[in-house]
């Protein structure tokens, strides 16, 4: 509940919906002006989750006008960069002045906007985004294992999963195998999902992986099941990457670090790295998987959420907000931190943390 109604809100013909974010506008990356998060993590398919756990139906409500916005302002309707057209765009100031990337496109949220309202514009953008992807992803270095962000392509499956989930063709649930296929020659080339993240160096960045890693997760939903042999080699692949994250990533408090990298060795207890410690256990049932992603819910639950309490201001495109942090907040936390606590409550992992109220 905190996550959820703690996101800033917006009002203006063009930001309702939305939500800028004080963490990326404070870095600057707006280049002095709000920059706004066009729904990352999917946000609508976050609040489609909560809702159908909840009933809740002001979280349904915030979905669907968070997908209206994102089918109205964020997806790219015209380009003629094919790469750009039918996309999209990334967090950026003024919504729609970004690049796109797979890393940073969603179809689940847009397909639950379908099927909960039966408007077909949903299923259309959906479809778009989807095939904007797979234009990026037929790419070569979208085709070399290595060659870029690991993230990139664990997006890209997540939406291919989705989609074939969501529609049945045949055509996403092949390019998902294809990506899985990569990955598997990633890691036996190279022993580790590592990929370039500057121009010198091939750091490991635990939150880029660990979502790829649940990615893989969700692949097996939807792998034949016939191919025992390939099954039993993604098994591996999700718990080599998790081992050698461990390996490598944990500082001396147990905690992982943001990235791999001298300067940027600091703590960061990604939600996406409890996700794919479950999906290990669920694998392997060693139990110290669990125990060392319960260490890492205990410092973010000691870290409450930024309301959406305090001052309302207008920003210079006109839009006037309330509320600090950012909208993607619920959305990139949500579904990790019930896959995570689906296994580590029955342990008795959990006992020690008492609901507050």
């Amino acid at each position: 509940n905190e996550l959820h109604d703690g996101r800033p809100k917006a009002l203006g013909m063009m930001h309702f919906g939305d939500a800028p974010d004080a963490g990326y506008t404070n870095q600057g990356r707006g280049r002095g002006h709000t920059v706004w998060v066009n729904n990352e993590y999917d946000r609508p398919h976050a609040c489609a989750l909560y809702y159908g756990l909840t009933g809740q139906r002001r979280v349904l409500d915030s979905g669907l006008v968070a997908a209206r916005h994102w089918l109205d302002v964020d997806l790219c309707h015209h380009h003629p960069d094919p790469l750009v057209n039918g996309g999209l765009k990334i967090h950026t100031r003024y919504h729609g002045t970004g690049r796109v990337t797979p890393s940073h496109e969603w179809t689940e949220g847009l397909l639950d906007y379908y099927f909960l309202t039966g408007r077909h514009e949903g299923l259309e953008g959906a479809r778009s985004v989807a095939e904007n992807i797979m234009r990026h992803m037929a790419q070569t270095h979208m085709r070399t294992p290595g060659a870029t962000s690991v993230r990139e392509g664990g997006w890209a499956l997540r939406a291919m999963v989705g989609m074939w989930l969501g529609t049945g063709e045949e055509r996403w649930r092949q390019e998902a195998q294809r990506l899985v296929r990569m990955y598997l020659d990633w890691f036996d080339r190279y022993g580790a999902l590592l990929a370039p993240y500057t121009s010198h160096s091939m750091p490991r960045v635990a939150f880029m992986i660990s979502l790829t890693v649940n990615s893989f997760a969700r692949y097996l939903l939807i792998a034949d099941p016939s191919e025992t042999d390939e099954r039993a080699r993604i098994e591996r692949l999700i718990v080599g990457t998790v081992d050698d994250m461990l390996e490598h990533c944990l500082g001396p408090d147990g905690i992982a670090y943001y990235k791999e990298l001298p300067s940027l060795r600091r703590t960061a207890p990604t939600i996406h790295l409890l996700e794919a410690l479950a999906h290990t256990y669920r694998i392997i049932g060693d139990a110290k998987y669990l125990e060392i992603a319960t260490r890492h819910f205990a410092l973010f639950a000691a870290s409450p959420p930024r309301t959406s309490a305090g001052r309302k201001f207008a920003d210079d495109s006109g839009a006037v907000i309330a509320g600090e942090g950012g909208g993607r907040v619920f959305a990139d936390k949500y579904t990790s931190l019930l896959i995570y606590a689906a296994e580590a409550a029955p342990l008795g992992l959990l006992d020690w943390f008492e609901y507050p109220y």
